[in-house]
C-alpha cells in the first residue's frame, strides 16, 4: 500500500503532462490546418493529374532515336559536366577554407575565448540565412551562370563542414592537447602533434562526403540560374518538355547513386 501511494502521484503527473502535450499538439495542428486552408476537396483529381504528368515523362518514343534519352546524350552532357565541375571545385575550396575556421570555432582548439566567441557568433548568424539567399546574392552580384553557382556551393559546404566538424572537435579528449601544451609548445605545434593527427582521417572522410553533397546542391541551385544541369531542367520545365526533364532526372539519379557508392567505399577505407 505504501509503494502504491508513492507511485500514484508520479503516475498522475505523467498522465497530466501527456494530456497537456497531446492537447498542445492537437491545437497547433488545428491552427495550422485553418491557416493554410487545408481542404480535402482541393486534392480531388490529384491522382489523375499525377498519372497525366507521369505519362508525359515517359512517352512512347522515349528510347527511340528522336526520344529524350538521345536528346540528353546530345544536349545535356555539357550541363552535366558543368554541374560536376561546380560541385567538385566548390567542395575542394570549401574544405580548404573550412579547416582553419573549424579549428578557430572549437572550444578545444581556438587560440583564445575572444576568437572562439567571435567566430561562433558570426558563423551561427550567417548559418541562419537560407541557402537560396546566398544564391540570389551570388547571381545578383556575379550574374547568372556557373561562377555564381560555384560561390554558392563554397558557402553552403563551408557552413555544413563547420557545423559538423566543429562539434567533432569539441567532443575530443583534451588530454593529449593539454599534455603537449604543458611541454611549452606553441599553439600551432601543439595542434599539429595532438589534435590534427587525430582528426585528419575524419575530416578527409567528411570532405569526400561533401563532394557528393555539393554535386547534388549544384544541381538544385541551377534551378534559380546558377548554372549546371539545374538551369537546363528549369528551361525544359518552362517549355513543358517533361520527357527531357525525366531523362535528366534519371541521369542525375544514376550519377548520385554511383557517387554515393564510391564515396562510401572511400570513406570506409579512410576511417579504417
Amino acid at each position: 500500500m505504501i509503494q502504491e501511494k508513492i507511485k500514484n502521484p508520479n503516475r498522475t503527473k505523467n498522465l497530466q503532462k501527456l494530456g497537456l502535450y497531446s492537447f498542445l499538439i492537437i491545437a497547433i495542428t488545428w491552427v495550422g490546418v485553418i491557416r493554410i486552408g487545408f481542404n480535402p476537396r482541393r486534392v480531388d483529381g490529384t491522382w489523375e493529374n499525377f498519372l497525366f504528368i507521369v505519362s508525359k515523362f515517359f512517352p512512347d518514343d522515349y528510347f527511340e532515336e528522336s526520344g529524350a534519352i538521345n536528346w540528353a546524350l546530345d544536349v545535356a552532357v555539357d550541363s552535366f559536366i558543368e554541374t560536376i565541375q561546380i560541385g567538385l571545385l566548390g567542395s575542394i575550396v570549401a574544405c580548404i577554407i573550412a579547416y582553419p575556421i573549424c579549428l578557430m570555432s572549437s572550444k578545444l582548439t581556438a587560440p583564445n575565448k575572444i576568437i572562439y566567441g567571435s567566430m561562433r557568433t558570426v558563423l551561427n548568424v550567417l548559418r541562419t540565412l537560407p541557402e537560396l539567399f546566398w544564391v540570389i546574392i551570388a547571381t545578383t552580384a556575379l550574374g547568372f551562370g556557373s561562377f555564381a553557382g560555384l560561390i554558392s556551393v563554397i558557402i553552403f559546404i563551408t557552413f555544413i563542414i563547420y557545423k559538423l566538424f566543429a562539434e567533432t572537435l569539441d567532443a575530443l579528449d583534451p588530454g593529449p592537447l593539454e599534455a603537449v601544451r604543458a611541454t611549452g609548445a606553441t599553439y600551432f605545434t601543439s595542434l599539429i602533434h595532438s589534435v590534427v593527427k587525430e582528426v585528419n582521417p575524419v575530416y578527409f572522410a567528411l570532405c569526400i562526403y561533401m563532394i557528393e553533397l555539393s554535386i547534388r546542391i549544384s544541381a538544385v541551385i541551377g534551378l534559380v540560374g546558377a548554372g549546371g544541369i539545374g538551369q537546363l531542367i528549369n528551361v525544359e520545365r518552362v517549355y513543358f518538355h517533361w520527357d527531357n526533364v525525366s531523362s535528366i532526372v534519371l541521369a542525375m539519379t544514376l550519377l548520385i547513386v554511383a557517387l554515393e557508392i564510391l564515396s562510401t567505399n572511400i570513406r570506409t577505407r579512410i576511417l579504417r
